[in-house]
């Protein structure tokens, strides 16, 4: 890296001559090793580490957060990240951090029916799990959230409607984050209706703020007949740009036959998945 005399996000300019925070119990330790020794510091001590002194703040903002990072992602971030704040690096670093992973918990039933969900309309013969489903194929072995279980739910000859919110600041975001760099946030989700019975399926996804105000929505609606019967398919929609405020994800989703036969030949859903992105990655691939 060299001796650094340039602007960090407060201003602050560092004189390549002056050795403050350089020495430790007599000894200078050139920017380099010290750089070196605060990478393999934890994330929450080099949070406390970036108030000893405005040098090691410039450091750990500039370039041991990045490179943190990049040993996480297994791969270098782009070079022109400058205005994403360093809180960025940090939730990716933080261990089960926000980033990445599906915030749709029991995503196809295998927790049974109500656990995460708040059941709407349980009509017909009501809300099922099939573990395995029945009267379709197996559920898609590309897709990693079936590994475990081969598990899925399953509407009836009325409609079967469900839905469960998710906290993203519970979850781990900041405020800031959200509003500020606005990482795009990905839905998807598994769909199918038996070979002998057709069906419909439905699935919206709204952020909101706090306060319940909706801030975007999206709304997916699918006949199930013909080709489209006896077949996984998938949803998928990505929100961008969509503003400040959002501090929840509402998902919903509802189902049935179109034969009104009694059981539960209708719609099944399985591996309901939201996902937010990181910035770092998803504006690389835009640049592709």
């Amino acid at each position: 890296m060299g001796q650094m005399q340039e602007k960090n996000q407060d201003s602050f300019v560092i004189d390549e001559n002056d050795n403050n925070g350089l020495i430790l119990n007599n000894q200078y330790i050139p920017e380099e090793v010290l750089a070196s020794v605060l990478y393999h510091v934890d994330h929450k001590s080099l949070v406390k580490c970036m108030l000893v002194c405005k040098r090691w703040n410039y450091l750990i903002r500039n370039y041991v957060w990045r490179k943190k990072s990049e040993t996480i992602l297994g791969r270098l971030l782009p070079a022109d990240d400058e205005h994403l704040p360093w809180s960025l690096h940090y939730l990716i670093c933080k261990p089960h951090g926000p980033f990445e992973r599906n915030l749709v918990k029991n995503h196809s039933g295998s927790e049974g029916l109500k656990k995460h969900w708040r059941i709407i309309r349980n009509q017909g013969n009501k809300w099922s799990v099939e573990e395995p489903p029945v009267g379709v194929p197996a559920l898609p072995e590309s897709e990693t959230l079936f590994q475990e279980k081969k598990i899925c739910f399953v509407t009836s000859y009325d409609y079967c409607s469900k839905t469960q919110t998710i906290d993203l600041i519970k979850e781990g975001l900041t405020a800031h984050i959200l509003d500020e760099v606005q990482p795009h946030i990905q839905f998807s989700e598994w769909y199918s209706a038996r070979w002998d019975c057709r069906a419909c399926y439905e699935c919206s996804v709204t952020l909101l703020k706090d306060d319940e105000e909706v801030v975007a929505s999206f709304e997916f609606n699918d006949i199930l007949e013909g080709e489209k019967q006896n077949v996984w398919l998938q949803v998928n929609h990505v929100f961008e740009n969509y503003g400040s405020g959002v501090r929840k994800i509402r998902l919903w989703h509802q189902g049935k036959d179109r034969q009104f036969w009694y059981g539960h030949y209708g719609s099944k859903m399985a591996g309901s998945c939201i996902k937010v992105k990181i910035p770092l990655l998803q504006d690389e691939k835009k640049k592709g």
